[in-house]
């Protein structure tokens, strides 16, 4: 099997969609190997300021899609979370 070069991170407030909101917050971010693994063994993703504004226990959507060295996906992951503050 390939090895994972980089993954790209999907973001999105859930619920801001399902409440009709026009501009749900939405962050896309770019995702090394190395902060790849790290995330596998932390399960946390650093959101880089990802707010659900006034509604802090808002779910959000997340989509990681892993590609190899060619660019070719490898898989995805589609999961569902609710945004915390970093303590």
């Amino acid at each position: 099997m390939e090895q994972a070069s980089y993954a790209h991170i999907t973001l999105y407030n859930y619920d801001a969609v399902k409440r009709g909101e026009n501009n749900p917050k939405i962050t896309v971010a770019m995702m090394t190997s190395e902060a790849l693994g790290d995330l596998y063994t932390s399960e946390e993703i650093n959101l880089n300021g990802f707010t659900t504004g006034d509604h802090p226990n808002d779910r959000i959507a997340v989509v990681i899609i892993i590609y190899d060295s060619n660019d070719d996906p490898l898989m995805s992951i589609t999961t569902m979370g609710v945004v915390q503050s970093a303590h």
